[in-house]
């Protein structure tokens, strides 16, 4: 299909009838974007593959398997399209899994005027001016890249989402090898700013996570002294070896060698305590500095996709 590049083109999947009719009179509001929308789930997948599209916005309810893997599914098909998730479910632990999954904005109902206006202008103009930028970026033979980020929650998958497609617009990387990148850097983002400069312990999250408050928790301590002011860097070098990225916090740092010895003690069962040791596996090597208050992640070249 012939596409004008003008126009930034959503795809959108919600599979009540009047909820997609509701939800439309936003975006036709918008003349530079083209919104397709459906209410089957194979309708989804069977226009992913068949046309070009910008954004995925999909409702995911329920505990039906379709709705499990979805976002799995949708990254088989178009493994770099952004992915917004909209739900009713508000419980922190959908949240982070969806985001863990590779979502990269999470939305609980109802998707009013006011979330959809929200939508658009975070997600358009990035994407019309990432075409051009990746252009130019496939010329490039080695780049680095230093950025600092202040403790925000609702930060962290916009910004491992913007360094994942920053190191593969370069072309260095097969494409199969984004998911698990983005994965590693949303990971360690996380540990840096909740257990980093954030002082969260395992047995706070634990609790909090319990009591269904943990996101509120985070951004209620993220806007108070001495955690507010405090920053985590990010470093990245992209060669034709391929890529090391230093994400640095400004917490007191932890016990690298106690961490290391119990990670094969680790139980898979466990909600967070885990993220580290999916990075781990999702890259060709992740170390620590011995403070503790920095991870060193590594994905080389020739690297082969599990």
């Amino acid at each position: 299909m012939i596409r004008s590049f003008e126009k930034f083109r959503i795809l959108l999947y919600l599979p009540s009838a009047p909820e997609m009719d509701s939800v439309m009179v936003h975006f036709r509001r918008y003349p530079d974007i083209e919104t397709e929308g459906v209410i089957h789930v194979s309708e989804l997948f069977n226009l992913l593959a068949d046309d070009d599209f910008d954004l995925v916005i999909a409702a995911i309810d329920g505990a039906a398997p379709e709705n499990k893997h979805l976002i799995q599914e949708v990254r088989k098909i178009r493994r770099s399209i952004p992915v917004v998730v909209i739900s009713s479910a508000a419980e922190p632990e959908r949240i982070l899994d969806s985001l863990r999954q590779g979502a990269l904005d999470y939305l609980i109902r109802p998707l009013d005027e006011e979330k959809v206006h929200s939508i658009l202008n975070n997600y358009r103009q990035d994407f019309h001016d990432s075409r051009l930028i990746a252009r130019m970026d496939r010329f490039i033979e080695k780049k680095m890249v230093r950025m600092t980020i202040p403790t925000d929650v609702n930060l962290l998958p916009h910004i491992a989402q913007r360094i994942t497609d920053d190191i593969f617009d370069t072309a260095i990387f097969e494409d199969s090898l984004r998911y698990n990148l983005n994965l590693a850097i949303f990971e360690c983002l996380s540990n840096a700013l909740e257990h980093g400069n954030l002082e969260v312990t395992y047995e706070e999250k634990t609790e909090n996570i319990q009591l269904g408050n943990y996101l509120d928790k985070l951004r209620l301590r993220s806007s108070q002294e001495p955690f507010r002011n405090r920053k985590i860097r990010v470093k990245y070098f992209l060669n034709e070896e391929g890529v090391r990225i230093s994400i640095r916090d400004e917490g007191a740092g932890f016990d690298v060698r106690g961490y290391t010895e119990k990670t094969g003690q680790k139980s898979n069962e466990d909600f967070h305590g885990r993220g580290l040791l999916l990075a781990m596996n999702m890259v060709s090597s992740l170390t620590f500095n011995s403070r503790g208050n920095e991870v060193i992640l590594k994905l080389n070249r020739d690297k082969s996709a599990d």
